[in-house]
């Protein structure tokens, strides 16, 4: 698995000889890449999770209940570039993406040439990265400090396993900085640290890097950059961490069977079935030949692997949504381009699977004809109708203040309403716990005189504060599917002072 002197000779196809010769190919598919997605980005409406995001963006902190705040710091910078629209809140994604892509594929041009093409067929057709690279979650900058982590380190690391050479502290010190950024992008990105002890711990040369300053200094460093969230969970009675301890680690009640098997279903879908055969099948032959594999590629197994046994684990206590390995995906997919590049009989299965991967990408780019094709698909619902709901309530609410009974709708109003006002949850009232009750300047709904009230349900909880209502049934359908129905609510304190 070292570096081998003749990697650069040509074979197979003119387009390989064309990704193994040309040293602009990474740049260009990167850039390929960004500009897909940026052009993309505009046409369909946030999702709920984005808008929330958005929310956080102009109420920047240290930290938020749900997560850490690397996702506002980056819609922020790309809303104050480019305008507070669907392809600002994009931004950094698509840019972020886009590195991804480049990162990966100099990885896979450094160790095994050969297999450059490869690895850009499939990360260009994966779903994954497709969605990584438009939707802009926490999953965006978690994967993408994570790679430039895995990137910094790995420049060095990929010698023979009896080499002397040791690792150079300037690449450790990157290393600490972008696992620090990692952090602050999602509290599970602590496995890619756990992931590249354990790969040192478990070889020669590993164990003499273990024996130096460096990965300590880094981990320092780490906790430093970390260091802002830690302070603003200190002051909020480390709210977010014991939220995401009860989200993580509660139990469901389900057989573990169920939950074990919709996790593998779950892997399976992200990276389409015949490329998850591969994958393992990629593992297993690196683990079968653990002590002749080089240090660099023990590192990305073991970041493979780890967050996929840990959420494997998880499964069988509670649900596990599908997103929260998506970075194993990412070290997985280098392994696999080297297999298949090295195994002539792999090629056919590959290929098969890339252009499933493919359709599968393709379609996700069309949420309104895939959720009227497929009920699994209703879930893209969320992409779409929340222009019409926003359009909907400006025509009625006047001056009066907007309130809505979840976050997610609350988020979405207030990116799609007129002005883009603050528009808030009714903190007491909702159910689940989100970050709208940690922002400042939010004023008490109690106090008000009268407000407008935008629920999936009804407004009976507020009867005891606004005895006069009147409501107007709102819906969104298309294709004869009903995507959304709302209760549009004027509440008020006194008679008269409704619509």
């Amino acid at each position: 698995m070292s570096r081998n002197k003749n990697d650069n000779q040509v074979e197979g196809s003119n387009w390989q000889a064309i990704a193994v010769q040309s040293s602009g190919f990474d740049y260009c598919a990167a850039i390929l890449f960004v500009v897909v997605r940026l052009a993309y980005a505009p046409l369909r409406q946030l999702a709920p999770d984005e808008a929330y995001y958005w929310v956080w963006s102009r109420h920047l902190a240290g930290g938020y209940l749900d997560h850490p705040p690397m996702v506002a710091w980056l819609i922020h910078a790309g809303t104050w570039l480019v305008g507070s629209t669907e392809l600002g809140v994009r931004l950094g994604a698509a840019l972020m993406g886009g590195g991804v892509v480049w990162m990966l594929l100099r990885w896979l041009r450094q160790w095994s040439a050969n297999s450059v093409l490869w690895g850009a067929i499939l990360l260009l057709s994966a779903p994954l990265l497709a969605v990584l690279g438009t939707i802009h979650t926490p999953d965006t900058p978690a994967a993408f400090f994570s790679v430039a982590a895995l990137f910094a380190l790995l420049g060095a690391a990929n010698q023979p396993v009896d080499a002397n050479q040791p690792i150079d502290g300037r690449r450790w010190m990157t290393f600490g900085l972008c696992v620090g950024l990692a952090f602050c992008s999602k509290y599970t990105t602590i496995l890619l640290p756990a992931a590249v002890g354990l790969a040192l711990l478990f070889d020669p040369r590993g164990r003499a890097e273990l024996r130096r300053p460096w990965p300590y200094i880094a981990g320092l460093l780490a906790a430093l950059v970390f260091a802002p969230v830690l302070y603003w969970n200190a002051r909020h009675d480390w709210v977010s961490f014991r939220f995401q301890m009860a989200h993580g680690f509660s139990s469901d009640q389900r057989a573990w069977w169920i939950g074990l098997g919709e996790y593998l279903g779950g892997q399976a879908a992200t990276y389409t079935p015949i490329l998850f055969a591969l994958a393992i099948g990629a593992l297993i032959h690196y683990a079968a030949k653990w002590r002749r594999v080089d240090l660099g590629h023990k590192i990305l197994f073991c970041a493979a692997v780890l967050p996929l046994l840990f959420f494997a684990y998880s499964s069988t206590h509670r649900r596990v949504e599908v997103n929260w390995p998506s970075f194993a995906w990412l070290p997985i997919t280098v392994l696999l381009a080297e297999q298949i590049a090295g195994r002539p009989r792999w090629r056919s299965w590959a290929t098969a699977g890339v252009v499933i991967a493919l359709v599968s990408t393709l379609a996700l780019h069309f949420p309104d004809t895939l959720a009227r094709l497929s009920p699994a698909a209703g879930k893209l619902d969320d992409l779409t109708g929340w222009r019409q709901l926003a359009a909907k309530v400006d025509g009625l609410r006047g001056d009066a203040r907007v309130y809505a009974n979840t976050y997610q709708d609350a988020s979405e109003l207030s990116f799609y309403l007129r002005g883009q006002p603050d528009v808030w949850t009714l903190q007491g009232l909702e159910g689940r716990p989100n970050a709208f009750a940690y922002f400042d300047k939010q004023r008490d709904w109690r106090a008000l005189d009268r407000l407008v009230f935008v629920t999936k349900y009804s407004a009976d909880a507020l009867a005891a504060d606004f005895p006069y209502r009147d409501e107007v049934n709102w819906s969104l359908r298309s294709g004869g599917r009903e995507l959304r129905r709302r209760w549009i609510v004027f509440c008020s304190k006194t008679a008269g002072a409704g619509r």
